[in-house]
């Protein structure tokens, strides 16, 4: 069996799927949930939708020191380039993370930097959490790259101004989709992403 038995006739078969991701090894989880082609990550994110509501603890343990990085690997659903990560680490601000991304094409983009915050009722998603770039946090792990914001080089047409609201999958899978942050329309971006938590 894999993941792929939960994607059949073109629909996400959201039963069951957390407790198969949660009785995977580590690795074999981080493999099939980060081989999830963009048309299973797009049915995933609708399907995720009224699933139990992210803590920030879910990103970053509470028994993770300060400044202590975790791995989040992912998969995009743009055409290239789609293997990632998003390393995270918690800070001296209560409900506040940092966060960066590690890419193949970063040297060209950039390291988009990032504060991942709790959601409330009045944005467009709120299912916890939000990756908020059109915030760069104050402090970093020390072994991260230096701080920038996310105009620099081609960052500003990949990250700047976006949000990207996350949605709870399983222990350690959540789902994600790009927003911008001041789109005149206000209309989410055909973007979707999923994470896996390294432990």
């Amino acid at each position: 069996m894999s993941i792929d038995k939960f994607f059949e006739d073109e629909k996400c078969h959201f039963d069951g799927l957390a407790e198969y991701l949660d009785n995977l090894e580590q690795a074999q989880r981080i493999y099939e949930s980060t081989n999830l082609s963009a048309k299973q990550q797009q049915l995933l994110w609708d399907a995720a939708e009224g699933s139990e509501r992210l803590t920030m603890d879910y990103f970053v343990p509470e028994s993770v020191d300060p400044l202590k990085p975790v791995i989040h690997w992912g998969k995009n659903s743009l055409p290239a380039f789609t293997k990632f990560q998003k390393v995270m680490c918690r800070t001296s601000t209560p409900g506040e993370f940092s966060g960066y991304n590690v890419y193949a094409l970063k040297s060209l983009i950039g390291d988009g930097y990032f504060v991942a915050r709790g959601t409330s009722s009045d944005e467009a998603d709120d299912h916890g959490v939000v990756i908020d770039y059109t915030r760069v946090p104050e402090e970093k792990a020390t072994a991260w790259p230096e701080i920038h914001c996310n105009e620099r080089r081609l960052g500003r047409f990949f990250y700047s101004g976006n949000y990207d609201y996350m949605r709870r999958v399983s222990c350690h899978v959540s789902i994600g989709r790009a927003k911008k942050a001041k789109a005149a329309h206000s209309k989410w971006m055909p973007n979707w992403f999923v994470l896996c938590r390294e432990d």
